[in-house]
């Protein structure tokens, strides 16, 4: 929920540095549920089916943030 707020957050700001410090906050989150999701697959609290789709889920979103940020580093 909270890399959601974020994104929801740089979308709705006018700001370029307000946008690219919510877009990189929501990326840190975003990289710390890709490790707690790998954890939950390690000590099997996760079946590994769950795990990949969830997995395959998190990295499309991580390279549709990565290319926003580069889109607003460019046009700075």
């Amino acid at each position: 929920m909270d890399s959601l707020v974020l994104i929801v957050k740089a979308y709705h700001s006018k700001i370029t540095e307000q946008k690219s410090s919510a877009l990189q906050e929501a990326n840190l989150k975003l990289e710390t549920l890709k490790i707690l999701f790998r954890l939950a697959k390690d000590v099997q609290a996760l079946e590994p089916i769950w795990y990949q789709r969830f997995e395959k889920q998190l990295q499309e979103t991580g390279k549709m943030l990565g290319g926003w940020m580069a889109s607003i580093k460019a046009n700075r």
